[in-house]
């Protein structure tokens, strides 16, 4: 493909415009039944039911917002906390029953994390931006985020377990990491939960209000079993040692379809890698599906380790979609109609963001670098089907 076709591309086309326009009115319509209060229970239960084999919610979710103010406000009946993982979160219960997950602010939305492409705790804004970038992708596969502030003290203490309140430091102790955090006095309601890499070094602390800021994540019904397997494409995280993917330029053909179904599994893994890639989140290393359903979707649970670096693109997250050269059609017709809009991946994305009350969600550099990425995506795909002259399967 010549420059000049590349180019073309990129241009504003008044068809796509009306499709985001159209696209947008769903994603961003009034979320309310007029003339309707639910109960918290009755928007648990809706949210359950939305679920299928390849979509956590419906394209249209009428009470999407109000699904999230209740996450953001509802009652907590029971805090806890959960070693699944490496990085800390707590495991809250709502009013009405709901489980959710609790990720605390690490760092401010324009912390640039250094190091490896997966270095770094986890970015709770990472989990309200993946979701909502979900939806405008077409791949609602992420558990519905949103935002949340608690106050430790009132909240959460109360309704603490016991081993949730050992992690809790005391005020007198010595701990000049976390203290660092703080200048003054709320230092005894800092803690560090329960994890892999969770320590009293790598506490959490409320500010001078007593509140901590964070992500509010649902978690699935208990009844749907997921089954979890290793990524194809899985990183050693070990320093001088490579995967075999990344010496194998065929490894997709060698070695990911012998041991996977080309369909869906296969092209769900490459729409994954995409999505991974304009988020930043090199962290896949593990995915799961649910397990009474042949057809599952990949889910995208734990998207914590997303925009760290708006300032690098990590390509080697897209190696699914170099290595096997093929695209789901409709996933690159999506990616097409954002690319020739005025308004962008990154201009659709900041729109629903602006709704949360914790806005900005995103630095202005992370909403730059996933319109960046989004060209790349779209000229690889492009490159493929130059060499290929076979890629797009429907």
């Amino acid at each position: 493909m010549n420059d000049k076709a590349v180019k073309e591309l990129f241009l504003v086309n008044p068809n796509s415009e009306r499709q985001l326009e159209q696209l947008l009115s769903i994603l961003l319509s009034d979320e309310t039944l007029h003339g309707i209060d639910f109960q918290e229970y009755e928007l648990w239960r809706i949210a359950e039911k939305w679920i299928k084999a390849r979509e956590l919610l419906p394209e249209s979710a009428p009470q999407l917002s109000a699904l999230q103010k209740a996450l953001s406000s509802s009652l907590i009946t029971k805090a806890d906390v959960t070693q699944k993982g490496t990085q800390l979160k707590l495991l809250l219960h709502l009013s009405g029953g709901q489980l959710v997950f609790f990720k605390p602010k690490r760092y401010e939305i324009d912390h640039i994390v250094r190091g490896p492409p997966y270095a770094g705790l986890d970015r709770h804004n990472g989990e309200i931006a993946a979701f909502q970038l979900s939806r405008l992708l077409g791949m609602r596969y992420a558990p519905v985020a949103t935002g949340r502030r608690l106050h430790i003290e009132n909240e959460i203490k109360p309704v603490a377990t016991e081993r949730l309140l050992r992690t809790f430091l005391k005020s007198n102790e010595s701990n000049v990491a976390c203290r660092k955090k703080l200048n003054a006095s709320v230092f005894s309601n800092c803690f560090y939960g329960q994890c892999y890499y969770c320590s009293p070094q790598k506490c959490v602390c409320p500010d001078y209000n007593g509140y901590l800021e964070g992500s509010i994540i649902l978690l699935l019904p208990e009844r749907l079993v997921l089954h979890q397997y290793r990524n194809p494409w899985q990183r050693t995280y070990k320093h001088n040692v490579v995967a075999t993917w990344e010496q194998d330029p065929y490894f997709c053909f060698n070695t990911a379809m012998n041991n996977l179904e080309m369909e869906p599994r296969i092209l769900d893994l490459i729409d994954i890698s995409v999505f991974d890639y304009l988020i930043g989140n090199a962290d896949r290393h593990h995915y799961e599906v649910f397990k009474e359903f042949k057809d599952s979707a990949v889910l995208l649970f734990d998207n914590g380790k997303s925009f760290g670096n708006a300032y690098w693109d990590e390509f080697t997250i897209l190696a699914p979609l170099y290595q096997c050269c093929v695209i789901r059609k409709s996933t690159y017709e999506r990616l097409l109609l954002f690319a020739s809009t005025r308004k962008g991946l990154s201009g659709a994305l900041y729109d629903l963001l602006s709704t949360y009350e914790q806005n900005p969600i995103l630095s202005d550099a992370n909403f730059d670098a996933i319109n960046r990425r989004l060209q790349t995506v779209i000229s690889l795909v492009n490159v493929c089907i130059n060499s290929t002259n076979k890629v797009l399967i429907r």
